[in-house]
């Protein structure tokens, strides 16, 4: 591949101080991770995305150019240029090894999963009920968090998170007047007093108040051309249980 050898070269050229080699190795990932259309927003619904893993018709193309790139990445380990690297370089050099672990997976995981042919299962009633879940689970916990955490890591923030919503619920329960009567406070906030009237909406409620921020936004900044915000209501029923306006 095309790539393969314009990296090789890129490493064999390193020199002490000289930390072009870095800037071309990174320049030449990012132009082929690009042309090969892996810089793509993930999609909110894993169904949707594991089918776009599956459905990619450049497969062979992207397990050459990892392969290959991690051949290169693991020569220019020893580069002189590498110990002259800048932190953005550094940086940049982190997120490449991260995309190459993550995307290698992948490409394994697609391989194991196309194996299975008509006996492979992508349910809708979620990843435990589908085929080979737990493994296609952790790839896309890795590629929404950019980090490989642990499950029970993330289930204890999220009950530390709870934990201390809950807290604070409390408080305003009873700063409410309604501590430990949990029933009355649960129909109290369900009546009409957190309601839209009738033939109100949230959205003209916030397109109201967003005209007043725009009345007086040139008091506080300088003339510009930017759009207005625009809200509409959720779309995302079907991947994510939400019922607001974005």
């Amino acid at each position: 591949m095309t790539v393969a050898l314009i990296l090789a070269g890129v490493v064999n050229n390193a020199s002490a101080g000289d930390t072009t080699a870095l800037d071309q190795y990174i320049a030449s990932y990012s132009k082929t991770f690009t042309a090969l259309g892996l810089g793509e927003d993930l999609e909110l619904s894993y169904q949707k995305q594991i089918n776009h893993y599956l459905q990619s018709k450049n497969l062979p193309e992207q397990t050459r150019f990892f392969a290959d790139l991690k051949k290169q990445r693991a020569a220019l380990e020893h580069s002189p240029a590498l110990a002259h690297a800048s932190d953005c370089q550094t940086l940049q050099l982190k997120q490449i090894d991260f995309e190459i672990e993550l995307h290698q997976d992948k490409l394994r995981l697609i391989k194991q999963y196309q194996a299975l042919g008509k006996q492979a299962v992508l349910s809708d009633q979620g990843l435990a009920k589908s085929s080979m879940g737990k493994a296609w689970y952790g790839l896309l916990r890795k590629a929404w968090l950019t980090t490989d955490s642990k499950p029970e890591d993330l289930m204890a923030m999220g009950e530390s998170e709870l934990n201390r919503a809950l807290e604070r619920y409390r408080q305003l329960q009873a700063h409410m007047g309604y501590a430990g009567r949990d029933a009355e406070f649960s129909a109290y906030l369900a009546g009409p007093a957190f309601q839209y009237e009738e033939g109100t909406t949230p959205q003209a409620d916030y397109e109201s108040r967003q005209a007043i921020v725009d009345q007086h936004l040139g008091k506080l900044f300088l003339p510009n051309a930017i759009q207005p915000p625009q809200i509409k209501p959720s779309t995302l029923a079907a991947a994510m249980l939400v019922d607001g306006y974005y």
